[in-house]
């Protein structure tokens, strides 16, 4: 995999109820034919709520773009809330402030980056990659391949 060229790394979260006590992020990077090169689904064992989630899911998205060796990276999220607060365009909230800080910190070590927004209809697939997430011990990650059913909502994704 040429790591030079730009990439795009898309995430999501899932928020479970209080009883499980379990969330989950999932992430996969696209090179620039728009091709899923890389996925993950990673849990967390404890309950968080949904923008904890979000802010954890855009740092996992993040720190797993560095471990495969990205160096240009796009890096998508459907959260409003974290895309603003990326952005500078708004104080992030108090429950993940560090979360958000720490991201920024780990941007800046690409050699290029950028957050954009998309929609919650286009993320699909990181959000089966997030519910993934479940069945896994602490983190999966498929490297040149992808889970089918990610596949499968990957071919749903460009139509």
């Amino acid at each position: 995999m040429d790591r030079t060229r730009r990439r795009s790394a898309t995430y999501s979260g899932f928020a479970t109820t209080l009883k499980s006590k379990q969330a989950g992020a999932g992430a996969f990077i696209r090179d620039e034919a728009g091709e899923v090169v890389t996925t993950l689904s990673k849990k967390w064992k404890c309950p968080l709520g949904a923008i904890e989630v979000e802010a954890k899911a855009a740092k996992a998205g993040v720190n797993f773009a560095r471990e495969v060796g990205i160096r240009d990276a796009e890096f998508e999220t459907d959260s409003l809330v974290i895309y603003n607060a990326l952005r500078g365009h708004a104080a992030p909230p108090s429950l993940v402030v560090n979360v958000v800080a720490g991201l920024l910190n780990q941007a800046s070590l690409f050699r290029q980056w950028k957050f954009t927004h998309t929609k919650r209809q286009e993320n699909f697939p990181a959000h089966v990659l997030a519910q993934l997430a479940k069945n896994v011990e602490d983190y999966k990650a498929w490297l040149e391949e992808c889970p089918i059913m990610v596949e499968h909502a990957c071919a749903q994704d460009r139509v």
